[in-house]
């Protein structure tokens, strides 16, 4: 019998427990459509691709998949998606927590066509976002600093949209996670939904998932920030990183920091070390890049203006270059590489009793069609079967894969507890004759005779013959 304290993850379908053998994909992108993040660069003297998703093409796609509109937009593919989850079900995949913010591409219809594709193959876990989605706020365009009373009015809306968001859902689908939200800059918008996400998760619970993609030079401010102002320092903090540099998991310099035996890093990145050694917050680390960062940040910049100097209507993007399909061009052979062989070795670092290892999680991170095996990818399979194929000479501990994928998101995304039963009393009455107790719901018949009460007219009739005494 299950205890009524028994905490549950919360699926887009409802809660649900996730088996002791079952494998979590903790950071995807199911409806990810980025082609609203693609930039124009204007001093780009490389000559413009805009590559068909073609046979011909894929090799190139995989190395710079910016390099082709059609890539970038993965939310047309709902229908793939569910044949491609169907695979990795096939290697132990049960839960899939998708990311995906508004202004990339979430849409919750979809995410309901991918789960009937899937059925009870596999479980779903979507974010609730609130009403200020994006970095790209009117006042963030304007960059109009707020007052104390407009920066508290915007974190109370986003309370309402969070606390809302998670006990509504939409259209019967459910949210169990405050996130992705994006930080960039930890601008006055951005801090309003990061205090906003902690001040809820603080109270219910429920897990918060931060995106700074390969951007480490804000993690130092985050952090301090979260810790000092927010005055919360959890496991249900989940920061994504997907660059895990070769200097961060070097093995020729140690460092113990409590009982930890990970390697210390080189000094210029130490964003990653300080997360996991002087906090509690978890970290997810994820095969894929989307580079967001240096995309988001550029596309922000020169479509909204946010540098000074400008017109108002070069501060709105008035006027600019689009393509045929009103998008901004790509930028141009960005190249995003797989971090698998990085993120074997550092699980190679990593000891079975490390504390670290309890807040780590490891996901592929898909964004995009050439990540897939339809179109010549690796698939969702590729992160979990690449840290466990036996091409590796000293295989990773099976105790600390079961921990990274099954232990670990299990319990941090684990949040949703039965509400108590109420007792509620139920109506008898007792048999005046024959002294028996009965439901009183109308069910059966009930006679009346001075104030006495009687199962049936028999009890009543034999209590006559005496008189009613």
């Amino acid at each position: 019998m299950e205890s009524e304290e028994e905490k549950y993850i919360m699926t887009i379908l409802g809660p649900k427990s996730m088996g002791p053998e079952d494998i979590c994909l903790p950071y995807e992108h199911l409806t990810s459509d980025l082609s609203s993040a693609n930039i124009d660069h204007s001093d780009d003297k490389l000559p413009r691709e805009d590559l068909k998703l073609e046979f011909k093409n894929l090799s190139r796609l995989r190395k710079y998949p910016y390099n082709s509109l059609e890539n970038c937009v993965q939310s047309d593919t709902v229908y793939t998606l569910g044949h491609e989850l169907l695979y990795a079900a096939d290697f132990g995949v049960k839960f899939v927590i998708d990311t995906t913010p508004k202004i990339f591409g979430k849409d919750w219809e979809k995410l309901q066509k991918v789960t009937e594709e899937v059925g009870d193959k596999i479980s779903i876990i979507t974010g609730c976002s609130g009403l200020a989605d994006s970095t790209l706020d009117v006042l963030a365009r304007k960059k109009i600093n707020l007052t104390s009373e407009q920066f508290d009015l915007q974190v109370q809306k986003c309370i309402n949209d969070f606390t809302f968001e998670l006990n509504t859902g939409y259209s019967g689908l459910k949210a169990g996670f405050i996130g992705e939200i994006v930080i960039l800059n930890l601008n006055q918008i951005e801090k309003a939904r990061l205090k906003a996400a902690i001040t809820v998760s603080k109270e219910i619970g429920v897990p918060v998932f931060l995106s700074i993609d390969d951007n480490s030079e804000i993690l130092p401010d985050l952090i301090d920030y979260i810790i000092k102002d927010l005055d919360y320092d959890s496991e249900k903090v989940i920061i994504q990183m997907s660059k895990l540099d070769s200097s961060f998991i070097s093995s020729t310099s140690q460092a113990t920091v409590g009982s930890s035996s990970l390697a210390s890093p080189a000094s210029h990145h130490t964003s990653p070390w300080n997360l996991l050694s002087k906090t509690r917050f978890s970290i997810c680390f994820t095969q894929y890049s989307r580079g967001l960062s240096y995309i988001a940040g550029h596309w922000v910049a020169d479509n909204f203006g946010l540098e000074e100097g400008k017109s108002e209507d070069e501060k709105l993007g008035v006027g600019k270059k689009m393509n045929a399909t009103s998008t901004c061009r790509p930028p141009q052979n960005y190249q995003i590489r797989s971090n698998l062989p990085s993120i074997y070795s550092f699980l190679q670092e990593i000891k079975l009793d490390d504390p670290i290892l309890e807040r780590l999680l490891v996901s592929t991170g898909i964004s995009f069609k050439s990540q897939l095996l339809q179109f010549g990818g690796d698939g969702y399979s590729s992160v979990f079967e690449g840290i466990t194929q036996d091409k590796y000479a000293s295989p990773i501990d099976e105790r600390i894969i079961s921990q990274i994928f099954n232990e670990n998101p299990k319990r941090i995304f684990s949040y949703w507890t039965k509400p108590p039963v109420e007792e509620v009393e139920i109506p008898m009455f007792t048999c005046r004759w024959c002294d028996d107790e009965f439901l009183d719901d109308g069910s059966r018949p009930k006679f009346e005779k001075f104030e006495n009460t009687y199962c049936s007219m028999k009890c009543l009739a034999d209590h006559r013959k005496f008189g009613f005494e």
